[in-house]
């Protein structure tokens, strides 16, 4: 059961016909006095206003979600209360055997709102996932085979910030040809990678993670692996680094690449960027928290010591879905050396909080200017005709929406303007869906062609 498909499949099918019937059964009292007339219309209106508060309440006072809620969910929540109310009223006056069926009608129809919602956003595949139950091969990360020495990438003195000196390649105890895609493993290739589940310190950022996760391909298990460049994806709100395995199909995208490329892929870390489910960092230093730093300066500084990777960070990249995708652009803009190449998954324009007034208030301290200065489009504007501009040049990004969300395409077309017009490469396609992480799952495969060419595995 642990393992049955709640997406899609029989068993959604089966949940929604007992659904159905249970939602009958705490319906039909036809003999209670004024049911038809009075009690139930109450109850449904009051399930109808309770969703309706539910959807104001979240998006106007709480504020935790920069986007709205979609429709369905509300609708789903009216449902749950409803069901609920008529459990309640129906324990007050019927007998023992009709209770201990109204119960369970109840559950019944609550676990079909709950996989209603689960359904819109593609988060949990099984419950197996929504427990926490990985199925992928998950293993202690390896150590590196032999050290590199104490330079950060692309030469620099120490770990760092490597996006201040171009300078050449550190060769590590890994083996990369002139061409990457010309490895060949000496020995055994495993059939699939692997993912760790790893402690990211905040060293320099002092902010404060939740696990972090790490995918290694087939070509990294191998007796001599070579120097994999690294794929960074941040997730979005509502989430945690893992949503990346069991809702983006990493592990799968990733493993179906290597196949088809004698075990290469690229070292996919997925760090936590917010610090909890329904926090927003905004993916800025602010007052909500290092989180630039903290991707920026902690991650790479972890990635440089604890994998063998690429230090040659042309070959980088980061990407993320809805806060991650904005998250991306915004680490793509801000630290262009490191991040050369970017995917932006259903982003919006620049980081929010919901409105301007709370996000300057909220997390800079009533400092409009401060706010300005770390959206991605005022960056690129200021940087024209300056000794900044041309490093624009040297980035490449890949925009992706759901055919169906129409807001998000508004956002990546005035952003993919803002970009082209400092100088960038950019590209974007659109994928079956509206906001939700079938089209993370659905736009990671399709991009990946075009990141592995920039990340030299093509």
């Amino acid at each position: 059961m642990l393992h049955w498909n709640l997406l899609g499949g029989v068993f959604p099918v089966i949940l929604i016909v007992l659904a159905v019937v249970a939602a009958i059964y705490l319906v039909a009292r036809p003999h209670w006095r004024r049911w038809w007339t009075v009690v139930l219309p109450c109850v449904l209106a009051g399930a109808v206003g309770g969703a309706l508060l539910i959807d104001w309440y979240v998006n106007d006072i709480w504020q935790a979600f920069t986007d709205p809620l979609p429709s369905e969910v509300v609708i789903w929540f009216g449902v749950i209360l409803a069901a609920v109310a008529l459990m309640v009223l129906i324990l007050i006056k019927a007998h023992w055997r009709q209770r201990v069926l109204a119960v369970l009608a109840t559950v019944i129809v609550v676990a079909q709102a709950l996989n209603g919602i689960n359904q819109y956003y593609g988060y949990y595949p099984t419950m197996a996932d929504a427990l926490g139950k990985t199925a992928a091969h998950q293993i202690a990360l390896p150590p590196i085979q032999g050290r590199h020495g104490g330079s950060g990438p692309n030469g620099t003195a120490a770990p760092g910030d490597p996006t201040t000196d171009p300078g050449g390649p550190q060769s590590g105890a890994g083996h990369r040809p002139a061409n990457l895609k010309d490895w060949r493993p000496t020995g055994a290739l495993p059939r699939q990678g692997a993912i760790s589940e790893v402690t990211i310190p905040p060293t320099v950022s002092k902010f404060r993670p939740r696990s972090a996760w790490v995918y290694l391909p087939p070509a990294y298990l191998t007796a001599q692996r070579p120097d994999l460049p690294v794929l960074m994806l941040i997730p979005g709100q509502f989430s945690s680094a893992r949503t990346w395995i069991i809702a983006g199909k990493v592990v799968s995208t990733m493993d179906s690449f290597a196949a088809k490329h004698h075990g290469l892929a690229p070292i996919v870390v997925m760090p936590d960027a917010t610090g909890s489910t329904t926090a927003n960092t905004m993916c800025v230093d602010s007052r909500l928290g290092n989180a630039d730093t903290y991707l920026s300066r902690d991650v790479v500084d972890w990635v440089l010591a604890h994998l063998q990777v690429d230090r040659r960070t042309e070959h980088w990249a980061v990407g993320g879905f809805s806060f991650g995708g904005t998250c991306a652009l915004q680490l793509a803009v801000s630290h262009p050396r490191l991040f050369p190449t970017f995917l932006d998954i259903s982003g919006q324009v620049a980081p929010t909080l919901g409105t301007t007034a709370r996000t300057v208030a909220t997390a800079f301290g009533g400092d409009a200017a401060a706010y300005t200065r770390v959206q991605p489009l005022h960056i690129l504007a200021a940087s024209r005709g300056g000794p900044q501009a041309a490093v624009w040049h040297g980035v490449t990004g890949i925009f992706v929406v759901g055919s169906q969300d129409h807001a998000h395409a508004v956002d990546r077309d005035t952003v993919m303007r803002g970009c082209r017009e400092a100088g960038m490469v950019v590209d974007s396609f659109t994928v079956p869906g509206t906001h939700s992480w079938y089209v993370a799952a659905a736009a990671v495969p399709e991009a990946l062609p075009r990141l592995a060419e920039r990340m030299g595995l093509l």
